[in-house]
């Protein structure tokens, strides 16, 4: 069962893309969210999503087989609830122009180019990476569990 989540965890990412267009139904912005700068920093993580599903699933997947299904179950259950709202109440949110020339701007332009400005709540990127970060917690349950009193 463990490797046939493989081919379904591929086959769906691969719908988001048809999901990733207008028109949107909610316009997502506060003027919080125009008071804020954008960090270029920031796009590292970002971009870095990918990779560190990918690692922290073999990981997984070698160490700790339940732990691995149980986080690629609970990533199927939330791309197809996060498409569901994609579909039926399909967001916007203006992403401001960039205009500086650094590596890192660069990069935020290139996301930009890449990602379409739609499909922002619910985020994957947050709901992704809590899973995966809830799992390694779990890989160890020595550090869910209390150390007995006198015990150091």
């Amino acid at each position: 069962m463990s490797l046939l989540l493989i081919p379904a965890m591929l086959g769906t990412n691969l719908i988001y893309e048809s999901l990733n267009h207008g028109p949107n139904r909610i316009f997502l912005q506060t003027p919080m969210d125009r008071a804020l700068p954008v960090v270029p920093i920031f796009a590292v993580p970002y971009v870095s999503l990918i990779a560190y599903i990918g690692v922290s699933l073999i990981a997984f997947l070698f160490f700790r087989a339940h732990v691995y299904r149980s986080a690629a179950l609970t990533m199927l259950i939330v791309w197809f609830i996060s498409y569901a709202f994609y579909f039926f109440l399909q967001s916007y949110v203006a992403r401001p122009h960039i205009t500086a020339t650094d590596p890192l701007s660069a990069l935020i332009r290139s996301v930009y180019a890449s990602d379409q400005p739609y499909n922002d709540f619910p985020s994957l990127h947050t709901s992704l990476s809590t899973i995966i970060a809830i799992h390694w917690w779990r890989l160890d349950s020595r550090s869910a569990s209390p150390q007995p009193s006198g015990r150091r």
